[in-house]
């Protein structure tokens, strides 16, 4: 690995055309080969089409665990990409495998800024360009997928306010352009996390608030939460007046799921729940070992209490921030009784591996001699064994599904495959591509060709 040299940009140079290189080759120029198309896409493909006639949501993706739908703003965004061809069915993954592409970047800050280590946030760079978990959900247009690099960005900004005044006049009237599009972008990323999936609407949505109040009173002005309150509001000006027509039937819902779905399970029911979260996270993003589950439990929790422990070697207000983050999350999973699916716990999906780096910063800057002779090998071993040779290894798999020799079929082929064929011809099926043929004949077929989709 090439290591960043302050002294010699080159080095930064270097890096980072392999970075943006592979980047290109996972998230990027993957999603002209989309090979995922069914159910949530074609749902949200069909939205796409309204709104090329004119005919705009209010409404987001609706949730699994509730009779609610979310926020809008994750149709807005990827409906622009959408845009690129009426047949290019991947032009509506392109919102997060770009989304994507700047995480990998944002996580590699968020790993500098927490222990002022050029290196090792270089090397949580290059670990986060091989992460399965996310190379697979932003080949996907889901709506869940693009979740660590907006809470990455929503944690860095919200520490950056915290470490000073962004308010800067007592009036506010005499707030300056500055202030106010500062709060106003801090909303809008609020607003696109508020928009992507339940958990992150649960966690940011009450964690948010909170944080304005305490910001407010720190600084003795409550001008930044009035601020946002109204920038906010503004975002969600399309929503409020579909609800003003719906009589408030989404809110309502909202309410009622949050109301039905409170939870009375005792402390052991709670950690049991969140253990099966980690053991979930483990099986679907890092070792995919089920016999190293409680290995993977053990090692992540002995490496947040060191973190803790150490909170002063690292930057504390970064620090908790995250670490408030993921506490609320497990707070909210552990009432949850269903399946962990990938997209349920995306939220936090680079804690394992950022717990880890912390570790292996704090075993190199430590001063006792036997604390780097034991933890610096075990640290290399864990980061190897459970995410290189884990996570790595899935991650190259599903790229030469996409690449290699033998590749999957994608919505290009299927594409071309209905335009050669000729009417009243037999397409050959599967489980896999039955869903992408039956919307392309419906909704992609402008010389209306009769053909016959038979199982074989």
């Amino acid at each position: 690995m090439l290591y960043f040299k302050s002294s010699k940009n080159s080095y930064l140079y270097i890096n980072f055309v392999i970075i943006f290189t592979f980047i290109s080759l996972s998230r990027l120029v993957a999603c002209f080969y989309y090979i995922d198309f069914s159910g949530d896409q074609i749902r949200d493909q069909l939205i796409f089409d309204q709104m090329k006639n004119g005919v705009i949501p209010y409404l987001g993706p609706a949730s699994s665990i509730g009779n609610y739908s979310l926020l809008p703003y994750y149709y807005y965004l990827t409906f622009v990409f959408s845009m690129l061809g009426p047949s290019l069915l991947s032009g509506q993954v392109f919102f997060n495998a770009l989304s994507s592409s700047l995480g990998v970047f944002s996580f590699g800050y968020l790993v500098y800024r927490l222990t002022n280590n050029k290196q090792i946030g270089l090397i949580g760079t290059y670990l986060w360009c091989f992460s399965y978990s996310d190379v697979l959900l932003n080949n996907k247009s889901w709506n869940p997928s693009s979740a660590p690099f907006y809470i990455i960005a929503f944690i860095l900004l919200l520490e950056s306010t915290w470490k000073q005044n962004i308010i800067i006049e007592n009036n506010l009237l005499k707030l300056s352009l500055k202030s106010i599009l500062f709060w106003f972008f801090v909303s809008f990323i609020f607003i696109i996390l508020m928009s992507l999936h339940s958990s992150t609407m649960f966690v940011v949505g009450i964690l948010y608030p909170i944080y304005l109040i305490a910001y407010s009173i720190k600084f003795k002005s409550f001008y930044s939460l009035i601020v946002s309150f109204i920038s906010s509001n503004l975002l969600l000006l399309p929503y409020w007046l579909g609800e003003l027509k719906n009589n408030f039937a989404n809110t309502a819902n909202l309410l009622v799921t949050l109301k039905n779905n409170a939870s009375n399970l005792n402390l052991t029911d709670r950690l049991k729940n969140i253990k099966r979260l980690l053991v979930a996270i483990n099986e679907q993003g890092y070792s995919f070992n089920f016999r190293l589950n409680l290995v993977f439990i053990i090692l992540s929790g002995i490496g947040l209490g060191v973190i803790i422990i150490n909170k002063k070697k690292l930057n504390q207000t970064l620090l908790i921030f995250s670490l408030t983050i993921l506490g609320f999350y497990l707070i909210i999973a552990s009432n949850f009784t269903g399946t962990f699916y990938i997209h349920f716990w995306v939220l936090i999906s680079y804690f394992p591996l950022l717990i880890w780096l912390l570790n292996l910063n704090l075993a190199i800057k430590s001063q006792i001699f036997w604390i780097k002779l034991v933890s610096l090998p075990l640290l290399l071993v864990i980061i190897w064994y459970f995410y290189l040779f884990g996570s790595f290894n899935q991650t190259v798999q599903y790229l030469a599904n996409k690449y290699g020799p033998n590749p999957k079929a994608n919505t290009n082929d299927y594409i071309q495959t209905i335009n050669s064929a000729n009417n009243n011809d037999i397409i050959c099926t599967n489980n896999n591509n039955h869903q992408v043929f039956e919307f392309l004949l419906k909704y992609r077929n402008p010389t209306n060709k009769s053909l016959l989709l038979k199982d074989c």
